[in-house]
């Protein structure tokens, strides 16, 4: 099994720039606080914001994400003038616990809370299945200007629809070969 060590860089971008009040702001209808210690959900559910698994290589960090590691790596929401840096990989750091209580434990309480939307594509329109979850069904593309979380991206941009096509796929990242 090969393990990597990581750079320092993504864990110094993170203490400058994540922050736990991003979870307040991108999921407002369900998180209710959140500070370096904890986030709470509406429902009164509680989960540590850093745990104390080992997160020193790739692998440790894939499989003992937590909240704070969630937000080391953002989404360049420009896009990249030159290919990405090795094990820039934003999305595959998850803290499954928050995410399970979120949109549901396993796929049978995942697939009630999804509904099919019209999606703008360069073809044309296409349908997609979303998750109603905090809403994200009935939010629109606007025209003239999407906006990317604080959490997630380093800037923010405008676009046009049509956007690229959706892959229309639900299914998770698989894991990098140990």
């Amino acid at each position: 099994m090969t393990l990597y060590k990581l750079s320092l860089v993504p864990i110094l971008s993170a203490l400058l720039y994540a922050n736990p009040q991003c979870y307040v702001e991108g999921y407002p209808n369900l998180v209710v606080s959140a500070n370096e210690h904890e986030i709470i959900l509406k429902s009164g559910e509680k989960f540590p914001y850093r745990t104390t698994a080992s997160k020193e290589t790739w692998n440790q960090k894939i499989d003992n994400a937590d909240l704070a590691t969630q937000l080391e790596q953002s989404y360049d929401a420009g896009g990249f003038e030159t290919p990405p840096p090795y094990l820039h990989s934003p999305g595959r750091l998850r803290y499954q616990p928050f995410f399970k209580s979120l949109y549901g434990k396993d796929k049978k309480s995942i697939e009630k809370n999804l509904v099919t939307i019209e999606w703008p594509t360069l073809k044309g329109n296409t349908k997609l299945q979303v998750s109603k979850v905090d809403g994200v069904d009935t939010a629109t593309v606007s025209s003239k200007t999407l906006i990317a979380s604080p959490c997630t991206a380093t800037v923010s941009q405008s676009i046009s629809p049509p956007i690229p096509p959706s892959t229309g796929k639900t299914k998770p990242r698989p894991k990098p070969p140990k």
